[in-house]
């Protein structure tokens, strides 16, 4: 017949001592876990969005238009214009990116938007560029003057809302970007001016 160990003290000190040293354990391996993972993080600019979001919520204001950004981009902004970035989440991808600025005064010193489309489409084919139009991309119904260009798996397009006057112009890897630029583009609603006259 087995003797049992009949000291509750030194029961508890067992017990105590492997839940200790599996909170040790534990936090170990957060900690290594956190330094092989922050850098990957930092790098897809995951970060920089979740740091984006939290401090602005899911809109960016430009030029008296206001536009939802998705989870899984960010924004830079200057003076008068803004550069939305999507999170990359792998080492080497290549991120999409949306520029959107105040229409320039050369963009409207031309007289017809045909002629500042075959300025756009001369740029992108002198750059190697397959040139397309791309006609679905709208801003609170106004269908813009859009160009796509193709190469090496990369896109790259210009658009002129000259009612919403603003001019786009985005890059991505990948054709589903263009659908997620096309609905970021199309959330966009005039700002109310605070001024009342």
């Amino acid at each position: 017949m087995a003797v049992m160990d009949s000291d509750p003290d030194k029961t508890r000190r067992k017990w105590y001592g492997s839940r200790v040293l599996l909170l040790g354990l534990t936090v170990f391996l957060i900690v290594l876990l956190a330094v092989l993972v922050w850098p990957w993080l930092d790098s897809t600019h995951f970060v920089d969005s979740l740091r984006w979001h939290r401090r602005h919520g899911n809109r960016a204001e430009i030029a008296g238009w206001s536009f939802t950004v998705p989870r899984s981009w960010y924004l830079d902004s200057f003076k008068d214009d803004v550069y939305l970035s999507r999170v990359s989440f792998f080492e080497g991808e290549t991120g999409s990116s949306i520029y959107v600025s105040p229409t320039p005064a050369w963009a409207f010193a031309m007289q017809a938007p045909q002629e500042w489309q075959g300025t756009v489409k001369k740029e992108l084919a002198g750059r190697g560029y397959a040139v397309s139009e791309l006609g679905a991309i709208q801003i609170q119904g106004e269908t813009g003057i859009c160009t796509l260009g193709f190469k090496n798996q990369e896109y790259d397009g210009q658009c002129l809302f000259r009612q919403a006057r603003l001019f786009v112009s985005f890059t991505g890897p990948k054709k589903e970007y263009l659908n997620e630029i096309a609905e970021i583009l199309r959330s966009a609603k005039m700002v109310k001016s605070s001024r009342s006259s």
